[in-house]
């Protein structure tokens, strides 16, 4: 028996939350680090300089829409590109956008470790959000600062997940949910 047929033998408890809610519960992520770092950046930086910078960042469109939307597609693909990373195999994810929605996604098509799926599932919020948070926070640069806010609060629904998967341990099998953010946990009859 394969490992995939044998997670499958085994019950699945649900570990996710809809696209909805996630977006929506993803404001209580960004709330209280927007309330340290931006202040944070104002101390270092100058009075006003987090709110002129936010400015300065969405003041033209066409740069904003080119940022964000680039922003949304590396956050999907590093989801994607660690999953593979990790299962050391390409096709193993598929990519598309909840039009309904309009949520983009990776989605894992294979059980694999829970910790296989956590370290994926917090890569982009440390990459594309946190870490240019943080430069952008300690060299000045404000656009980079605001961008890396932006795509911290876009891994909220991430950390959500992360949150759901408290108590799981990094050998159990996990299936990603094809439809909403977050997992199956298999667990033994």
């Amino acid at each position: 028996m394969t490992t995939d047929d044998q997670a499958t033998s085994k019950a699945k408890l649900d570990r996710s939350i809809s696209l909805f809610w996630a977006n929506v519960l993803s404001i209580l992520w960004i709330a209280p680090l927007m309330l340290l770092f931006v202040p944070l950046y104002s101390i270092l930086w100058g009075a006003g300089a987090a709110q002129s910078g936010l400015a300065a960042f969405m003041g033209n469109p066409i740069t904003f829409l080119l940022l964000f939307g680039g922003g949304i597609v590396a956050h999907e693909v590093l989801h994607g590109l660690t999953w593979q990373w990790r299962l050391g195999r390409r096709g193993v994810v598929e990519y598309g956008v909840k039009w309904r929605l309009l949520t983009p996604y990776a989605h894992l098509k294979q059980p694999v470790s829970a910790a296989d799926y956590r370290i994926a599932t917090w890569m982009p919020g440390v990459v594309v959000g946190f870490a240019p948070m943080l430069v952008g926070l300690f060299i000045g640069l404000r656009a980079l600062f605001w961008f890396g806010i932006l795509f911290t609060w876009a891994a909220g629904g991430d950390m959500l997940v992360l949150w759901q998967l408290r108590g799981v341990p990094g050998s159990a099998k996990v299936e990603d949910h094809p439809s909403r953010a977050g997992c199956y946990v298999y667990q033994e009859q």
